[in-house]
């Protein structure tokens, strides 16, 4: 059992180590529409509504929403590097 949580915290600081917490932006509405929507089917249990409520979203209400709130993300290196940026 603790070789087991010793190898899970070993994961989780690497990957800790490369990310970044992001404020997202206007123009990242297509990243936090695939991140809210993979949060809705992962923990539907989290949320108010259904993922398949959140699926009638039209692009504008993705959009809408990062203009009126403040949303970070927990990018990984991977998602950096799909967007070009790197650590």
């Amino acid at each position: 059992m603790v070789k087991k949580w010793t190898l899970n915290c070993n994961v989780m600081r690497l990957f800790l180590i490369n990310c970044k917490i992001e404020h997202l932006q206007n123009d990242d509405w297509t990243l936090w529409k695939e991140i809210r929507l993979e949060a809705f089917k992962r923990h539907p249990e989290a949320f108010g509504g259904t993922y398949e409520e959140e699926c009638l979203w039209s692009d504008e209400d993705f959009k809408q929403t990062l203009i009126k709130s403040d949303i970070f993300g927990l990018l990984s290196a991977i998602s950096l590097w799909e967007r070009r940026e790197f650590l």
